[in-house]
Formats: structure tokens, C-alpha cells, sequence
């Protein structure tokens, strides 16, 4: 789900996302794990930042992994 959190005063170009995801297999019962995540997002003068995170938790498959990441962004 996105949404844009205004468009005029302080809170212009600002955008909110959060996503889940469930992870199974294509044939059988095997259910691998899922995953959350959100990202903040402002954009100011053609640039755009954000900072997003993500968190997968195992249940059958790989580990418990945490991530964080900041991107800029600039529109010619």
C-alpha cells in the first residue's frame, strides 16, 4: 500500500509504503517464510530521498534477515 502524505505545505512530496509478502511453494505444503517492509520517501527540487527497510522472518527456508537502505534519487 502507498500513500502520499500531502501535497502542499511542509508535508508536499512526501510518500508512506508498506508491503508484506508470504513466501510458499510452488507445489507441496512448504511454507518458506514472510516478510515486511516500509519505506519513507520526500522529494524536493526534482531529488528525491528515502530510506526503506525490510525484514524477512525464516520459517523453513534461509535465516531471519534484516535490512536498511537510503536512496537518492534525481529526475532530469
Amino acid at each position: 500500500a502507498l500513500w502520499r502524505v500531502g501535497s502542499l505545505g511542509a508535508l508536499r512530496g512526501t510518500s508512506l509504503a508498506l508491503q508484506y509478502n508470504a513466501y510458499h511453494a510452488a507445489e507441496g505444503n512448504a511454507r518458506y517464510g514472510d516478510e515486511w517492509g516500509a519505506e519513507a520517501g520526500v522529494t524536493f527540487a526534482s531529488t528525491r530521498f528515502s530510506v526503506a527497510a525490510s525484514h524477512y522472518r525464516a520459517d523453513t527456508f534461509a535465516t531471519d534477515t534484516t535490512r536498511v537502505w537510503l536512496t537518492v534519487g534525481r529526475k532530469f
